[in-house]
């Protein structure tokens, strides 16, 4: 496990606040994913804004992860990222159109950073949060968001393995597939 370089983070977190348009802020935030991905063990970076054979979908960034135990050894060898540096929190929709990618992909785990938050509230589950729980529920689609805020907190490597188990655990226990009598 390894210390992430405080200036990469930096310059790329300028990059996401002071660039022209969407497109460039876009671009920035998919940068440091890749980066902040790849200095963890066993994961290599793939590409960023690959498209499907059609050229109908595009995945925003795309890991190799050969699942060593001081990595990401609880996630599947193929994951995949998806990336919005967008003035407010993203909503059902775009939740939805990327879990739709990743059904045609058949993986059943992905990443979605959203700079400021899906919609809704994780503890009453509504908006894009509801649509993460019926993915899991319904499809064992494991949705894992990130946000601005928490990329802001990673130190270490080890840093953003603990806050994905951290999520699998919540989605898991908090996506109340039980009644309580």
């Amino acid at each position: 496990m390894g210390t992430y370089d405080k200036g990469t983070i930096d310059n790329e977190l300028i990059q996401m606040n002071g660039a022209g348009d969407a497109t460039a802020r876009g671009r920035a935030l998919e940068r440091l994913v890749a980066y902040l991905f790849s200095e963890c063990d066993g994961i290599r970076h793939h590409g960023n804004n690959l498209l499907n054979a059609a050229g109908s979908a595009e995945i925003d960034v795309c890991f190799w992860n050969s699942r060593v135990p001081t990595g990401f050894d609880f996630l599947p060898t193929i994951l995949v990222a998806e990336c919005k540096n967008v003035a407010g929190p993203v909503g059902a929709a775009e939740i939805r159109n990327f879990l739709a990618k990743m059904n045609e992909m058949h993986l059943d785990h992905g990443v979605f950073v959203a700079a400021q938050g899906i919609t809704g509230t994780a503890k009453d589950l509504r908006a894009a949060h509801d649509t993460i729980r019926t993915a899991f529920q319904r499809d064992q689609r494991r949705l894992l968001v990130v946000t601005r805020a928490e990329i802001d907190e990673l130190a270490a490597t080890e840093d953003l393995v603990r806050l994905l188990q951290n999520k699998i655990l919540d989605l898991t226990v908090g996506a109340r597939s039980f009644e309580i009598t």
